[in-house]
């Protein structure tokens, strides 16, 4: 039997149809991070994911923050776990 290997993007796309809502490709990253999609390794850059896991993960419904916001924080520095600064008005 072949098994059958997928782009990031392709397993988002294939994700979001089954969620009902948009996924993105660096939820599919995380999920293989988590060990819960397969992933071949293609060279030091490039990750196939396998599809027959896609298709078999069932995406649950959004809970506290949101994993992308997570991604964005990390990728501007900002510690995990760590709230955003909040600005308030000072002198009243």
């Amino acid at each position: 039997m072949s098994e059958t290997w997928v782009t990031s993007a392709e397993a988002a796309q294939i994700l979001s149809e089954k969620a009902g809502r948009p996924i993105s490709d660096a939820y599919v990253r995380l999920l293989a991070k988590k060990d819960k999609i397969r992933i071949k390794q293609i060279d030091a850059r490039t990750k196939l994911y396998h599809r027959g896991d896609c298709e078999g993960y069932t995406v649950h419904a959004l809970e506290g923050q949101r994993v992308e916001q997570r991604v964005r924080d990390r990728r501007s520095g900002r510690p995990p776990g760590r709230p955003r600064k909040q600005i308030t008005e000072q002198g009243e």
